[in-house]
């Protein structure tokens, strides 16, 4: 493999090199906190909703999905004696998930890194073929990596905070005070730091007794909520008996740690976390380097690849080789991300339900007593 195989044997290497190093705590390579995408990517979040999610295909396509949902009955509709009347078929109702946002990161890599680079990169795969154990990256291997990996960062961080946009617009209705006004919580005693068993006790009934959510519910945050989490695997016993080593070994609430910089300006307080039924919100994307774009296409060779820090997600990655004379010697590289989301809509339950306006999706503030 030669620098001059045009944009193929470069993204080759480039992504031979990046799966060479392991994400650590230098700072190049420390990723900023991103438990929103981690919660729409993950398994716990994503109950049923994979045909959404595989509906754009490999084809390089990108398509509007329409969702079609039926609305349970109320218990008004029933009849206390014989009678010849009937509810009229109200039908499915439609709503519409759009890939309608886009993030890129471009940059360049110096054209002496990469003719070294396919060097070594070549020199690696063919000693992983012959004896199925890869080498250690060279130096020029481990510098291009770092350095795809450290624009992986902003990138992230960027799509991050559509997706916690997305889940604070997603709030609907809590059923228990009949308004999507946000909720408190009351988690740590603020003297001791111990755990307080009313915050989680008012979460779980809230959750499963008023606005009859199934599966455990997913909370999204970091501050109060974050020092509650980390506390009560360490706690015993609180002086109202409650074992809290226990509660933490149960995990009746999945906690997924945000950025605090990214809650307290998108949820207006460092304390503020989102409390997520599992199925209630999905992320899908379009991929735009498949099926027939995919592959050389002039100077540009165009793929896809999953990242180790995000190994869920998938995103385009081009690589342009721009060698013009002396004057430019580089190789020009640009990882996007097109996608969009989808919640559950504020009219899933009819008007006279009790859970008429519940999306899946609570607004609640950790406190302290």
């Amino acid at each position: 493999m030669s620098y001059n195989q045009t944009g193929q044997g470069i993204c080759e290497a480039a992504l031979v090199s990046l799966a060479s190093i392991a994400m650590q705590n230098a700072p190049e390579l420390n990723v900023q906190t991103i438990g929103a995408l981690r919660v729409l990517n993950s398994p716990e979040m994503n109950v049923g909703i994979d045909v959404i999610q595989g509906a754009q295909g490999d084809k390089g396509h990108v398509r509007d999905v329409r969702i079609k949902y039926l609305r349970r009955s109320l218990e008004s509709e029933t009849l206390d004696s014989p009678a010849c009347d009937y509810n009229s078929d109200e039908g499915y109702l439609e709503d519409q998930a759009t890939v309608d946002l886009y993030k890129s990161i471009n940059f360049t890599i110096d054209l002496n890194y990469i003719r070294q680079l396919c060097e070594d990169a070549s020199t690696a795969m063919n000693e992983f073929r012959a004896t199925g154990i890869m080498p250690p990256p060279t130096p020029v291997m481990s510098y291009v990596a770092k350095k795809i990996a450290t624009q992986f960062n902003g990138l992230l961080a960027a799509i991050n905070r559509d997706a916690l946009t997305f889940i604070q617009a997603s709030y609907g209705i809590n059923a228990v005070t009949g308004t999507s006004a946000q909720r408190s919580a009351t988690m740590l005693y603020s003297a001791t730091g111990q755990p307080n068993a009313l915050g989680i006790q008012r979460i779980l009934q809230d959750y499963t007794a008023y606005n009859q959510q199934n599966y455990k519910p997913i909370a999204l945050g970091t501050g109060i909520l974050d020092r509650f989490a980390k506390a009560s695997q360490y706690f015993c016993c609180s002086t109202g008996g409650v074992d809290f080593g226990a509660l933490a070994a149960s995990n009746p609430l999945m906690y997924f740690p945000e950025d605090p910089s990214q809650v307290a300006d998108v949820l207006g307080n460092v304390n503020a976390f989102a409390l997520l039924a599992p199925g209630s919100m999905v992320m899908f994307d379009a991929m735009r380097n498949k099926g027939n774009f995919a592959g050389q296409h002039g100077l540009t060779y165009y793929t896809t690849f999953k990242p180790d820090t995000m190994p869920n997600m998938e995103f385009d990655i081009s690589v342009l080789s721009d060698f013009c004379g002396d004057a430019t010697r580089e190789v020009k590289i640009s990882i996007s991300k097109s996608y969009g989301f989808w919640g559950i809509p504020t009219d899933a339950y009819q008007s006279g339900d009790p859970l008429n306006g519940v999306t899946g999706a609570f607004d609640y503030i950790a406190t302290e007593a």
